[in-house]
């Protein structure tokens, strides 16, 4: 599946720097800025994020929708997105990059799915200024979440979605953690 349109949800902190690998790599990124404050809005322009004035707009057209928040956010998301996605013509991936717990993670599928979308459940690895930001996925929807013991590993930038493990190398361990465990 090639990605050129990715809905992000929502612009801030670090979804506005995935925002940005993905604009820099030539993917045209959309979302929703309507109530969101003057520095999201900023951070949104500055990384090429074109705002879609609403929400059935925005997932509108999407190949890939991620759900970027604090945690605590996620399912509140995911509820307001299901009746915009219901509407929506095409329904794009639904990633959820949240750190979220399971029973969480299965009850946004459910939803998700229930709308006639696909669901990933996902997270991110890196700091929204880091040079490794990875957007891992444990398992292709809620309903392996504990039966796929295989993670996805996808650098981003990357424009097609993975069908199995990533072949990327993982980096290089620092000086200070090149022979044991750090943390």
């Amino acid at each position: 599946m090639t990605i050129e349109t990715v809905a992000i949800f929502t612009p801030g902190d670090m979804g506005h720097a995935i925002g940005r690998v993905l604009t820099d790599n030539g993917v045209r990124v959309l979302t929703n800025l309507a109530d969101r404050s003057p520095r999201t809005q900023e951070l949104a322009a500055a990384a090429g994020i074109e705002d879609a004035g609403d929400d059935v707009a925005a997932v509108d057209g999407a190949d890939v929708l991620l759900s970027i928040l604090p945690p605590s956010s996620a399912m509140e998301l995911a509820n307001r997105l299901a009746s915009a996605l219901a509407t929506a013509a095409s329904k794009p991936v639904y990633v959820d990059l949240n750190a979220i717990a399971p029973s969480t993670s299965v009850e946004i599928g459910e939803l998700i799915e229930s709308v006639g979308v696909p669901y990933v459940d996902g997270g991110i690895i890196g700091a929204p200024s880091g040079r490794w930001p990875l957007v891992i996925m444990p398992a292709r929807s809620a309903s392996e979440y504990s039966a796929s013991p295989s993670a996805w590993l996808v650098r981003l930038g990357a424009t097609e979605m993975p069908h199995g493990p990533s072949k990327a190398k993982p980096p290089r361990p620092s000086s200070s953690c090149s022979s044991a465990p750090c943390g």
